[in-house]
């Protein structure tokens, strides 16, 4: 059941950015269109961002639901995800109109005030994006599992995959680390591409991608339960850690370069860009075990 919401979240997140994308389209003229286009790396990776963020939250919050009231299945489980996918699907498109018209005048006003396009993008763009999730995605998947709670199986849950969890705590890294990436300001590129978000979105699904391995690693083969809370602490405990190291390391470069020192290549860059990308092994294991501590079936 967890899945199946997790599968609807991306299926709507994927028709908005359809929708988005056929509205500029089709309704703008050839000028906006053409600037749409050479903005779609970033455009595309706020859109990775937004669908990753929905699915672990959708399953968090469902797994989350059915562990706290002891529910081991619904009898009429299409009734629920057709409720879901109704009521998110609509509200998704509702607000989201909406507050596209009311955010671009907020921005506009918000660049002139602070000066700076990150600044404002945290202070205005992201409380009200955050709002909106709440209120297209948690909401209606909250509403659907009470609403039809009355058709609920009562039982413990059953036992949890070691992958699930390890897909979670993989997910709340990839989630974070886009977030990071969309907030840092584009006076630190130092590439005149808007390419270079692309760049960074594939560097995040490598990263992911060894978080789940080492999670999964870690992981009993069988679990009690999912504990999502735990593990969005151990995933943003492992985060930081990694944020340490990498500015640790950055640090350790700029002042070497800074006091005289010439690099012998471009390509030793890479040795700690290939250290930092290990260290994450190590760091996921650690934070499972100090703050997940999970519990074999």
């Amino acid at each position: 059941m967890p899945f199946a919401f997790m599968g609807l979240a991306l299926l709507i997140s994927l028709i908005g950015f359809v929708i988005s994308l056929l509205s500029v389209w089709l309704l703008q003229d050839e000028q906006i269109f053409t600037s749409y286009l050479e903005y779609l790396p970033q455009i595309l990776a706020s859109f990775v961002e937004g669908a990753l963020l929905s699915a672990a939250a959708v399953l968090l919050l469902s797994r989350s639901y059915l562990e706290r009231h002891a529910i081991a299945g619904f009898a009429r489980p299409r009734q629920l995800l057709a409720l879901f996918f109704g009521m998110a699907l609509v509200l998704s498109l509702g607000l989201g109109f909406v507050a596209g018209q009311v955010l671009s005048q907020l921005l506009s006003r918000a660049y002139e005030w602070f000066e700076s396009p990150t600044l404002a993008q945290l202070l205005v763009s992201e409380p009200i994006n955050l709002l909106l999730f709440v209120l297209d995605t948690l909401l209606p998947l909250w509403l659907s599992l009470h609403l039809l709670r009355r058709h609920a199986v009562p039982g413990a849950a059953h036992t949890v995959r070691r992958w699930e969890p390890a897909l979670v705590f993989a997910l709340c890294f990839a989630v974070c680390y886009l977030k990071l990436v969309s907030l840092l300001p584009e006076q630190l590129f130092f590439y005149d591409s808007t390419w270079i978000y692309s760049l960074f979105l594939l560097a995040g699904l490598l990263h992911t991608a060894l978080v789940f391995a080492a999670a999964w690693s870690a992981l009993p083969v069988q679990l009690r339960q999912c504990n999502p809370g735990r593990l969005i602490l151990a995933s943003l405990l492992c985060l930081l850690l990694w944020l340490l190291a990498f500015v640790l390391v950055a640090v350790a470069i700029a002042l070497y370069t800074l006091s005289g020192n010439e690099l012998f290549s471009e390509a030793l860059l890479a040795l700690p860009g290939l250290g930092l990308l290990a260290l994450l092994w190590p760091l996921t294991r650690l934070s499972l075990r100090w703050v997940y501590r999970p519990q074999a079936a």
